[in-house]
Order: structure tokens, then sequence, then C-alpha cells
């Protein structure tokens, strides 16, 4: 996963077969949305909710998941056991 940061906006980026995932945090307001592209051309936005940011990572809760970020890996996307590997620098 790869990560930017700054004042209002942190991002992440990671990969899953032939789409790349990209997720965006925006501090002020305590909200991530959650965007894909495939590798044809096609994207769009499909997931977006509150985060919260703790001392040994980040939890993000929509209507229908709850996922956390912990280190370089995000935890509960897809697979409820499934961790992908994240990247912090974009």
């Amino acid at each position: 996963m790869r990560r930017q940061s700054s004042l209002e906006l942190e991002s992440w980026s990671f990969k899953r077969n032939d789409t790349l995932f990209e997720l965006n945090s925006y501090k002020k307001r305590n909200e991530f949305d959650m965007s894909y592209s495939l590798s044809s051309g096609s994207s769009g936005n499909f997931l977006n909710g509150k985060y919260i940011k703790q001392q040994n990572g980040i939890i993000l809760i929509s209507d229908s998941i709850k996922m956390r970020i912990e280190g370089n890996k995000i935890i509960g996307f897809g697979k409820t056991n499934d961790t992908s590997g994240i990247f912090k620098e974009r």
C-alpha cells in the first residue's frame, strides 16, 4: 500500500489482481472514501464512511464493512481474514 499525506488529506493505494484501489481520508471531517480503477480504464467510487485514528492504526467504518489499517496492511478488505499490503507513499 502506498501513502501520501498532507494537512487535510491522507491517501493510500494498493493493487489486487488487475484493480488499483485508492483510499482517501479527510482529516478535518474524519471521513474516508474508496475508489477503484481497472486496467481496462473504467473506474468509480464505491465506499465511504467514517475513520477513527488510534495509536496503533486507523479504523474505517461504513454502513457495510469495518476495516483497519495497521502499519502497511489493510485488514478486513474483501474476505474477512484478508490482509492486503498497502503502500503509504504515492
